[in-house]
């Protein structure tokens, strides 16, 4: 007959498993619910209404227009939702002006806008602000224009382009132009766009620019003429054509910090010629074909704590504080250096993976014997239990600090 402890000890087993698939099975369902809101709220996308242009007639659209709700205050804002406009090739499909209500637009679908002329800058767009503060764009479809995708123009200021999917449009994917100020542009989705992913250009200052994924464009992030005091955070810029980011034409004073920055056709960052005092740090630069270039002067990569990690360093870190002890010099005319490239022990990190697992087996093990040992009365004395756990748990911190 099987012990009776035995029984006990075999359904809590049983119970473990059952409570773990549970957990599964909710997980599962609610990653697939999750699937079928997402679809759901496309779906809701459905109402597909002609080009929509607002010259600060809010109040005139909300009343001949059902689809604008809303009364434009900070507590309750103007809001364009769940449409899809089809520009027809030949114009904006949401264009908002001369604005200063708070306002929305969000979960619209917006392909085929018309080309503009970008000679004299003069883009179309799936969706353009002119002279507009206040406004959220907020997890819309902007794909497939043969203008921009999303543009701020002509001092658009305190306006964020957030959760954005903003893909396959032929005049840049997300367009900051000519004096617009403190907007966010975050957590967009940036790909496939031509000539640049996300694009500031044209005195356009103290911007955020914070954890896009911008690849596969034909240049990722591009400033240029006079684009001041921005910051550019936590971003992932990779496998774009030409550059991953580049800084032109009297850019100054912008930050780039904690991006990831790799796989980019020709380099990860290019600072070029009249570009200055810009801060490069905690990045990690990998499997560019130049990691980084500086023509401009008196540009900085590292802060007094910590540069760049740099794949193609080939520096040493004798004292293994994280931080190589040779400089990493930048590609360029500025003869730029990286006093304090991050070091990384790649093999140490394995052995660090490899002892937790041999540390953890061990004193599972260990754990498990001295247990059973203790309840055959091999071991009669409890105190000899707990010092053999206590060893073993010793000899796992043991393994975890050798390195």
């Amino acid at each position: 007959m099987i012990n009776k402890r035995i029984k006990i000890s075999g359904l809590i087993i049983i119970l473990i498993f059952v409570i773990l698939n549970f957990f599964i099975y909710n997980s599962s369902m609610d990653y697939l619910n999750k699937r079928k809101n997402t679809q759901s709220i496309l779906l809701k996308a459905s109402l597909i209404v002609s080009p929509i242009h607002i010259d600060n007639n809010w109040t005139e659209t909300k009343d001949t227009y059902y689809w604008c709700t809303g009364s434009g205050l900070y507590t309750d804002p103007y809001v364009i939702k769940d449409l899809t406009i089809d520009g027809t090739g030949l114009e904006t499909c949401i264009l908002i002006e001369n604005s200063a209500y708070y306002f929305r637009i969000e979960n619209c679908t917006v392909f085929n806008s018309g080309l503009g002329n970008y000679t004299d800058n003069k883009f179309e767009a799936g969706i353009k602000l002119m002279n507009t503060r206040n406004g959220k764009i907020i997890n819309n479809n902007c794909s497939g224009n043969n203008g921009v995708g999303i543009m701020l123009s002509n001092g658009c200021n305190y306006n964020s382009i957030s959760g954005n999917s903003v893909s396959n449009n032929g005049q840049n994917g997300i367009l900051i132009f000519g004096d617009c100020y403190n907007n966010l542009i975050s957590q967009n989705n940036v790909s496939t766009n031509d000539p640049y992913g996300i694009y500031l250009n044209y005195n356009c200052n103290y911007n955020n620019i914070l954890k896009n994924n911008i690849s596969e464009n034909d240049n990722g992030i591009t400033i240029f003429s006079g684009c001041l005091e921005n910051s550019f955070l936590d971003n992932r810029v990779e496998n774009n054509n030409n550059s991953g980011i580049e800084v032109n034409n009297f850019c100054d004073y912008n930050n780039f910090s904690r991006n990831i920055i790799q796989d980019n056709g020709k380099c990860g960052i290019n600072i070029t010629v009249n570009c200055s005092y810009n801060l490069v740090y905690n990045n990690s630069f990998s499997r560019n074909l130049k990691n980084a270039i500086d023509n401009g002067t008196n540009n900085h990569w590292n802060i007094s704590l910590i540069g760049n990690y740099w794949s193609n360093y080939n520096g040493i870190d004798w004292n293994d504080d994280g931080i190589g002890d040779t400089p990493f010099e930048i590609w360029g005319s500025a003869e730029s250096k990286d006093f304090l490239p991050v070091w990384d022990d790649g093999y140490k990190t394995l052995l660090f993976i490899c002892l937790i697992i041999i540390g953890l087996i061990t004193s599972g093990v260990g754990g498990i014997t001295i247990f059973v040992l203790f309840k055959k009365r091999i071991i009669k004395d409890e105190k000899i239990t707990y010092v053999g756990i206590l060893l073993i748990i010793l000899i796992l911190f043991f393994l975890m600090s050798i390195i």
